[in-house]
Parts: C-alpha cells; structure tokens; sequence
C-alpha cells in the first residue's frame, strides 16, 4: 500500500486478528473484533459492579451508624439506672381536687399532677424526697398548664391555687426519679436498638465480595 493510500476490510468474526508488513515485518499490529452488544455488556457490568461497591458502602455505614446508636443506647440506659425508678403516686399526697394522675418526670425533674378541676380551689400537695428534691434554697416552681404561677410553700407542702378547668400542674425541682415505666422504655428501646445492630453487622457479612 503506497504512501497516504488507505485500505478497508470487514471482519465477519469476533476475534482476535494480528497483521504485519509484508515488506516491514517489524511493523506489526493487532485488531480486536467484538461480538456486537459487547460493549455494552461491559458498560453494563461495571456499572453493575459500581452499585453493589456502593451498595456495600452503605450498609457499611449503616452497620457503623447501628452500633453506634446502639452503644449511646446502652449509655443512656446506664445514666438513667443510676436513678432508682419510683411510683410517684405511692409517695406523693395531693388533695383538693379530682386528681387523675401523679407521676414523676425525670428528664424535667418535676412532677405532674393532673386534675379535674370543675371550679376554682386550692391544690394541697405534700411532696417527698424519695421522688422529687427543692433547689438549694429549697424551693420548688410551679407550672398549671404550662404557666408560672404563684403558690404558698411550707416545707414540702405547696399550696397551689387552680382555677376551673386547668389540667396538668407540674412542680419542678432540682431531681425527680424516673417512674418504672420510663426505665422499661429505656431498656426496650436499648433491646431494639441491639436488634438494627445485629441485623446490619449479620447483612454486611453477607455481601459478596467483589
């Protein structure tokens, strides 16, 4: 073939083709012939390999982030044992009105007393230690329904004016011990927590490896 001169041929055949110059032997090549749709078969596997590579990586993530919610989990379950749990009722007296329900909210220290209230009176609560201690001037503040109010205090007996229909009046203090309830949330929440855990360590040991 002259100089500048071309030449074309179509191969019939996937393969492999090497040629060379007949009058140049050292000038040699090869022609790679793929089948048709090969190409994209490629294109196609290593997009495929490129999405179980990020697929791995998130559940990769996934399992760290489980162990790690669930190792704050069992910190915050240990933080809130250190306080023994307690029936706020069986300690706390209050009268005056219709009392629904007594219980100790620990992560507010104080405790709710919701009433009935059908006209307007005085609230008489006679508080204990075992579930609810003053700041250090020994004093307590009162919320009704969300509102600061005033209130007579003798020790640990408040008095506490209420007007008809108020609910919720919460006594705040510097400590309050979690109710039993609170304490079997936590350790449930600690169990499911254990469960995502050990459900994404299990999933990451079976991914294939690439």
């Amino acid at each position: 073939m002259m100089v500048d001169g071309s030449f074309s041929h179509t191969f019939d055949t996937a393969g492999t083709y090497d040629y060379f110059c007949m009058v140049h032997p050292w000038m040699s090549g090869t022609v790679i012939v793929e089948a048709a749709g090969a190409a994209d078969a490629a294109a196609d596997a290593a997009a495929a390999d490129a999405a179980a590579a990020d697929a791995a990586a998130a559940d990769a993530a996934a399992a760290v982030a489980a162990l790690e919610a669930e190792q704050a989990a069992k910190e915050a379950a240990a933080a809130a044992m250190e306080r023994p749990s307690i029936d706020a009722a069986t300690y706390i007296n209050a009268s005056g009105a219709s009392v629904t329900s007594i219980t100790a909210n620990a992560d507010d220290d104080s405790v709710i007393i919701v009433i009935d209230a059908e006209d307007d009176g005085e609230l008489s609560v006679q508080l204990h230690s075992k579930v609810i201690k003053a700041f250090d001037d020994g004093s307590y503040f009162v919320l009704i329904d969300n509102e600061e109010v005033e209130f007579e205090q003798n020790g640990n007996k408040l008095t506490i004016p209420y007007e008809a229909g108020n609910e919720r009046v919460e006594i705040v203090g510097s400590y309050a011990v979690p109710e039993f309830g609170t304490i079997a949330m936590i350790i449930l929440a600690v169990a499911i927590v254990s469960i995502i855990a050990i459900t994404a360590k299990t999933r990451m040991t079976l991914i294939p490896k690439l």
